[in-house]
């Protein structure tokens, strides 16, 4: 594989005209931390782009390993105007456009791990970090959406190598430009059409969990349930060994080995 490095004058002019600002970076912290500092003042559709991260996010205060030249490390500036309750489904809408990117680009089925990440035969390829800012009428100010995406091989920490994976383990003729156009046009498709109908549907579609056994992380604790559905809200859907149906929000979730029905 000819790996390509990234650069502003290859791309700029292939994105959607959403993206009113690009930024492209050598190096930072976090692309999430620089947009949030100018989130006020920059117009919607800014985007920082970093080819390295030094104190990537992922999480729950997670790192997300963000080597030199390795990956997409990138933040969008929203400033959405529709209902508050509507922002909880911006993670799955960022999954779906990532896995289109995906699928699209190197011909690779990747599926979505709920909420935040998106997996290639269960292995994490890239994780999505929403964070938002409200007024003092408890409307949304601003949310800026990061995503880090693995792109080409790298050695990770031996913590994380078993269940962490590149796009170029799978497609071996895979562009860091072309693929970062796509994300970022697929992207820009879906949330400048924004239904919550249409964003479920795909997500569903995508879901690695769906009618599966899962593992449910909660207060340090996990218990097995089966995953039912998506609820409207972008909520997990899942059912117990004593039959009740829980709506979850701020779990975390695993498949359970074997399980592959």
């Amino acid at each position: 594989m000819s790996k390509t490095i990234l650069e502003i004058e290859q791309f700029q002019h292939q994105l959607h005209s959403f993206y009113t600002d690009i930024q492209l970076v050598d190096t930072t912290g976090s692309t999430n931390d620089d947009l949030k500092k100018i989130a006020s003042e920059a117009n919607e559709g800014t985007v920082i782009i970093a080819k390295e991260q030094t104190a990537g996010k992922g999480q729950k205060g997670r790192s997300f390993i963000s080597n030199k030249n390795q990956g997409i490390y990138v933040s969008i500036l929203l400033k959405p105007t529709f209902h508050l309750k509507h922002s909880s489904l911006l993670p799955l809408l960022t999954a779906n456009a990532v896995i289109e990117a995906i699928k699209t680009g190197c011909k690779i089925d990747a599926k979505s791990k709920w909420v935040n990440d998106v997996m290639i035969n269960e292995r994490k390829v890239a994780g999505i970090l929403c964070e938002s800012s409200f007024t003092e009428n408890h409307t949304l100010d601003w949310i800026v959406v990061g995503i880090g995406l693995n792109v080409y091989k790298q050695d990770f920490p031996e913590d994380i190598s078993t269940i962490a994976t590149t796009l170029e383990e799978h497609a071996p003729f895979v562009s860091i430009s072309d693929i970062l156009v796509s994300l970022l046009n697929e992207f820009a498709l879906r949330i400048t059409s924004f239904e919550p109908a249409q964003v479920l549907e795909e997500y569903r579609g995508n879901c690695l969990h769906l009618n599966k056994t899962i593992g449910v992380i909660s207060q340090g604790k996990v218990f097995e349930a089966t995953c039912l559905d998506i609820d409207d809200e972008g909520c997990l859907v899942v059912s117990t060994d004593l039959h009740s149906q829980l709506h979850l929000s701020s779990v975390e979730v695993m498949l359970i080995k074997g399980d592959h029905s």
